[in-house]
Formats: structure tokens, C-alpha cells, sequence
């Protein structure tokens, strides 16, 4: 019998432990806090704009990776495959085509740098001081933000998730 193939000597490799998801945007993105359902009006293209006016631009990563399933389910709360249904649907009746999706965490977050209403979300774990974590008070599932620019306020007791100043409207163009 080969070295270490009798039972009980090799256990099996245990799983690595799940990676959180963190919400980031431009550092210069005044918002602080957002909703599931903030976060969701944005990536279906009905929230249009942040609260100083600026366009929201929702980044989405590749269809096939992990990230973008575990984001799709617990934020769209729809697999990959019934959002990509929803957006051929949509850019088929004019009303809307899908966010951009890029390959990687780094191509993420060099776009938000660039781009000041841009979000997007990657592994906690691949957060830098290049881009801001939100937090999104109504997922524990999802990071909170780390406070590592001193540009960024300290957050109050009494943030309102609701009251955050976002443009809830929904988008009624066509």
C-alpha cells in the first residue's frame, strides 16, 4: 500500500470557508448606505441617479463566475440565467441594455476609479484603499465598510437606510 493511503491518514482537504461579497463604489461617492432594494433598482437600470446628481453605473462581473451567481441570488434574488432572460427582454423592447460586465476584481476597480458613480461588488478580500465599501444595512451576508481614508466620514447612530438621500424614483423613460 502506498505511503499515506491507508484510512484515516490523509483526511480529506477541508473547503475554503465562503468569501464574503463587499459593495464598492468611487471613493468620492458621497453615499454611505444602501438597501437591498436601492442596490437592485440600480443594477435593473430603474435608479438612475446617486444624490448629488450623478449617474448611477452599475458594474456587473462575468456571467460565469461565482461572484456574479452569489450576487444575482442574494441581491437580485434571480440566477444569472434569469437575468440574462430579463436583460435580452429588455434590450429587445428598447427599454434598456445590460450593466457593463468586466472580467476580473482589478479591471473593477481601476473602471471605479474613473468612473465617480460607479458600483460594483468583488470579494471582500480584494478590497484596497482604491475603492469605498458601502454598507448595505438590510444584507448581513455582506461586508461592511472599512473606514481606511480619513476623507470618509465616520458613520452616526442614526443613518437612515431609507433616508440616505438616494433617488428612489423609479425610471420611467423608455
Amino acid at each position: 500500500m502506498p505511503a499515506g493511503a491507508g484510512a484515516g491518514e490523509d483526511p480529506e482537504p477541508e473547503s475554503p470557508p465562503p468569501r464574503t461579497i463587499a459593495i464598492v463604489t468611487h471613493l468620492k461617492n458621497d453615499v454611505e448606505s444602501i438597501t437591498r432594494g436601492e442596490l437592485a433598482r440600480i443594477f435593473f437600470k430603474r435608479q438612475t441617479t446617486w444624490p448629488e446628481g450623478a449617474r448611477c453605473i452599475p458594474i456587473d462581473q462575468r456571467g460565469e463566475s461565482t461572484i456574479r451567481r452569489e450576487f444575482s441570488e442574494l441581491i437580485l434574488e434571480r440566477t444569472v440565467y434569469e437575468m440574462k432572460r430579463y436583460w435580452m427582454q429588455e434590450t429587445m423592447t428598447g427599454n434598456a441594455k445590460p450593466p457593463v460586465s468586466l472580467e476580473s476584481a482589478a479591471t473593477v476597480k481601476k473602471y471605479l476609479q474613473k468612473i465617480r458613480g460607479a458600483v460594483a461588488y468583488i470579494y471582500l478580500d480584494e478590497v484596497d484603499d482604491s475603492v469605498r465599501v458601502l454598507k448595505v444595512a438590510d444584507v448581513p451576508e455582506l461586508a461592511k465598510p472599512v473606514r481606511n481614508q480619513e476623507s470618509q466620514a465616520a458613520p452616526t447612530d442614526e443613518t437612515d437606510t431609507l433616508g440616505n438621500g438616494l433617488d428612489t424614483r423609479q425610471d420611467t423613460s423608455p
